[in-house]
């Protein structure tokens, strides 16, 4: 082969426009001819002598190039081990040539890492010459991105050989990695260091060094610059952020169990420092410390450095302490407690050891440093009841001492704790040794209630939550005190007796005479006394435990021995009562399950009843009424979520009124009175009955239907095919007829395909025809209707979902293989005109689906057209979208192909 021609396109002083298309051109020529073994490397290296030898460093360099895009298009075991142990010491010498040579040396260099003839010494003699005569630090970003990216292979490789490092290697690689401060080069750098600390053995003679090298970037300084010149609001996407770095980092200190020593005392070091963003960040650190299987034995050697550094800080006035290091210092004591927890002796050392220490604050007769001190030996016994029963025995004492000389400064100390003994140990008995302590403690803060301390009622509150142990005259002495306040304290005098009424089971409490002993009533008084918005699913759940309805709704509870008129009044009440408190969501949504529990555990003729009394009542029947007028609101937020789940308990056990409740849903949906928003949540009724509930579905409740899922399917197919039939000349219904095929395919996930399998061609026929004609495209400012709008982009992306169940369900696709064009083409439509990104993305996904669900037979002669189009969605200006259209064109692209190729 002659190279003259090559030669003197090369020399040329200036370079045209096309050399780098030249080069690129002239190496895959050169490349093809020495594969077929016309030429050999050896002759390309004696046919560019006088370009690689050039004066001129331009010159040599688009030789380089040449020479190193012909080596990288070679098979990786066509070199053989002298050709390639001659070439890297070349290519090595470009390193230190030229900067202009750096990046096409550094890219052959690691083409050899990968070649089958590699020589035995090749990776140490490249780590050498890198270390200690390429001046690493001198390179662009870039090229020191790819000599980490070379190291990065000698590791794995040495990985494939043996588990064990020598020191050797640790030190050239901490040397050629020090100093690096590219964010993108340091996340590749650390990734490497966590391989190598996790995979070898035998590191601790070199972890020190590695951990200087880890400790110099601690804590991490970098803000990310954001060019919003280039890319917009989405540069920021592709910026390393500082969370990045950091959490790389991490990887790093928590990789081993050698880092625990010095990876604390780093940390410590920095807790005792006086700036705050970096006393943060080594407690949040220290927390992970706690959590990994760092070695106990490591763990306790500091944690009395920890208590120092802690108490320094926060044994001090709260308002004198910064709150995030206050809360941040909290949480790390709590981790490092349950660490000790693991050895009894050690956690309790710990524990006495702390409360010795703070003994002082409980004993000053100031007490200003009570509550700091008490938040701090709470945060140090969460883990065991231990712990609380042990400082509850010293410092109940001495606070019941205080308040009775009317000190309250132990209030907001003794409250924190029981709230969080109730929150950590909810259903705890402390020792029986405590209960006088607390019976008194109990009565004399609920005394102190008439001075209008707030602690004193939080206090109470806790106590009560936990259901601590009273005799009866402390409990009727607490009652007497609350009562006498009732209605006239600004406390929350009302929650401590609901509190009272439901852990203690004392109803008589809230007894109305003027209503001949109603429960009921006497504690709707208590629940009205606050604003309606404020009544949330923890009052509410008093009053439902009043109606009995939550003993009703729990597992194993029969229902025969229960008076059914009284329960049919009980929750003939309730619903009542949601429309006139404005209940909250989970309050409905509770209040919506007893219902379906109720009906799901009754005897048919009971079950009648009830069932009729919900379906006559103005739920069921004021529907639609109420979503045409200024009470949609109750109709969607209360009236819908409890025609839900009554309709899934009548269908789970084959009730006759399912069938009622479907048509009932279905005029729901079709109705011009009721806005596209409300049938919306009302078409998505079905899908939500065929949802499992492993409640609602045990085996201790009175019937289940084996077949519901099949036969509801059934029902609705009937009524909804007689719907559409009706709708079929309304142009003007287009919206409600979507609703409708909805109600229908949502169900598909939750079917064995063989109970739809008849009506398969019809679905998809209704699904293509809905996603071809669907308005989602317009925008709300176009077409006036935001709203509107927002419903039919929610249905357009759920029914796209179902069209990709369908395909997935059959698995043969025989049923659908007559609609591929059709599926194909549209997504293809979408994926390049739609305005809307989900759209595009959406459809970009059904076309990855599609080519993996189909038989590669049918799927071939759609390929080459496929693949074409989808070139042009792979510069889409959204990054979600850019990433489907790869996944769908890859997927695509290897159809037909062999596995491997």
């Amino acid at each position: 082969m002659e190279f003259n021609t090559i030669n003197e396109k090369l020399s040329v002083s200036e370079a045209p426009n096309d050399m780098a298309s030249f080069i690129t051109t002239s190496a895959n020529q050169v490349a093809e001819e020495i594969r077929k073994g016309g030429v050999k490397i050896i002759d390309l290296i004696k046919g560019l002598n006088a370009i690689l030898t050039n004066s001129s460093y331009e010159i040599r360099s688009r030789g380089v190039e040449l020479l190193v895009q012909v080596i990288t298009a070679l098979p990786t075991n066509q070199l053989t081990e002298k050709e390639i142990e001659l070439l890297t010491e070349f290519i090595c010498l470009r390193l230190i040539d030229h900067k202009s040579m750096e990046n096409a040396a550094l890219r052959g260099l690691s083409y050899f890492a990968d070649c089958d003839h590699k020589p035995m010494k090749y990776n140490k003699q490249v780590m050498e010459f890198i270390k200690t005569k390429a001046n690493i630090h001198k390179m662009e970003a870039k090229s020191r991105y790819t000599v980490y990216e070379l190291l990065k292979k000698f590791v794995i490789e040495k990985k494939r050989i043996t588990n064990s490092m020598n020191g050797e290697f640790i030190y050239s690689l901490v040397t050629i990695l020090e100093g690096e401060n590219n964010p993108e080069n340091l996340i590749l750098c650390f990734g490497m260091i966590t391989f190598i600390l996790k995979n070898f053995d035998d590191l601790e003679p070199y972890i020190d060094d590695i951990f200087e090298w880890l400790t110099s970037y601690y804590p991490v300084d970098y803000t990310p610059i954001i060019d919003r010149n280039q890319g917009g609001k989405d540069a920021a996407n592709f910026v390393i952020q500082r969370s990045d770095l950091v959490d790389a980092l991490y990887e790093c200190f928590y990789a081993t169990d050698l880092n625990a020593d010095n990876l604390q005392a780093l940390l410590l070091e920095k807790v005792d420092s006086n700036v705050l963003s970096s006393q943060l960040e080594s407690l949040e650190c220290l927390i992970k410390c706690y959590e990994k299987p760092f070695p106990l034995s490591s763990v306790s050697k500091y944690n009395s450095t920890l208590w120092t550094a802690i108490r320094m800080n926060c044994l001090k006035k709260i308002e004198g302490v910064d709150a995030k290091l206050l809360d941040t210092s909290l949480r790390t004591l709590t981790a490092l407690a349950k660490r000790l927890s693991e050895d009894k002796d050690m956690y309790f050392t710990f524990i006495t050891d702390m409360y010795e220490e703070l003994a002082i604050a409980f004993r000053k007769p100031e007490m200003e440093l009570f509550e700091p001190a008490a938040r701090l030996l709470t945060h140090s016994i969460l883990p065991s009841l231990v712990g609380f029963n042990f400082v509850l025995g010293k410092i109940l004492p001495i606070s019941l001492n205080a308040l009775e000389a009317n000190e309250l400064r132990p209030l907001p100390g003794l409250a924190y704790m029981f709230s969080k003994l109730h929150q950590q140990h909810p259903q705890a008995k402390l020792e029986s040794n405590l209960d006088p302590h607390i019976a008194k403690l109990a009565v004399k803060v609920a005394d102190l209630t008439q001075t209008h301390d707030r602690y004193c009622v939080t206090l109470l509150e806790a106590l009560i939550r936990q259901q601590v142990t009273l005799d009866t005259l402390s409990l009727t002495r607490i009652i007497d005190i609350l009562q006498a306040q009732y209605g006239k304290s600004s406390l929350d005098i009302e929650k401590c007796l609901a509190l009272i009424c439901s852990n203690y089971n004392i109803f008589s409490i809230i007894t109305d005479a003027n209503t001949d002993g109603c429960d009921l009533n006497s504690l709707l008084r208590l629940i009205y006394q606050f604003d309606s918005s404020s009544i949330d699913l923890g009052k509410f759940s008093i009053y439902l435990r009043l109606l009995k309805l939550e003993l009703v709704a729990s597992k194993g509870t029969k229902l025969d021995s229960l008076d059914q008129l009284v329960l049919n009044d009980s929750l003939t009440r309730l619903r009542g009562l949601l429309p006139k408190i404005g209940a909250s969501n989970a309050i409905v949504e509770k209040s919506a399950f007893i219902h379906a529990v109720v009906l799901n555990k009754l005897e048919a003729k009971n079950a009648n009843q009830i069932s009729m009394s919900i379906f006559s009542s103005n739920y069921c029947q004021g529907l639609i009424s109420a979503a045409s007028n200024q009470d949609s609101h109750i109709a969607r937020n209360i009236y819908l979520p409890h025609i839900k789940w009554t309709f899934k308990s009548l269908v789970l056990r084959n009730h006759q009124l399912a069938t009622p409740l479907i048509n009932l849903v279905l005029n729901c949906i079709i109705s011009e009175k009721v806005d596209c928003d409300l049938a919306y949540d009302a078409a998505k009724t079905f899908e939500f009955v065929l949802t499992n509930d492993e409640f609602l579905e045990s085996g201790c409740h009175y019937q289940i239907f084996s077949l519901y899922k099949q036969k509801f399917y059934m029902q609705t197919n009937k009524e909804i095919r007689l719907r559409l039939e009706q709708q079929q000349n309304n142009n003007d219904n287009g919206m409600k007829k979507s609703l409708l095929i909805y109600a229908i395919v949502s169900q598909l996930a939750h079917l064995p395909i063989a109970v739809f399998k008849r009506d398969h061609e019809w679905l998809v026929r209704q699904l293509l025809r809905f996603l071809s004609t669907s308005p989602i495209d317009s925008t709300s400012e176009q077409n006036g209707d935001g709203e509107r709008n927002k419903t039919s982009s929610a249905l357009f992306y759920e029914i796209y979902k179902c069209l990709e169940c369908l395909i997935q369900k059959d698995l043969s696709n025989d049923a659908l293989v007559s609609f591929l064009p059709s599926i194909i083409d549209l997504n293809l439509k979408n994926a390049q005109q739609a305005k809307s990104m989900e759209v595009r993305r959406q459809a970009l996904m059904c076309l990855a689906k599609v080519a993996t669900s189909f038989k590669e037979s049918d799927l071939l002669v759609y390929r080459t057209n496929t693949i074409d189009k989808l070139r042009h969605c792979l510069t889409d200006k959204k990054r979600l979208v850019r990433q489907a259209a790869g996944e769908a064109r890859l997927r695509w692209v290897l159809i037909g192909q062999p596995i491997g190729s």
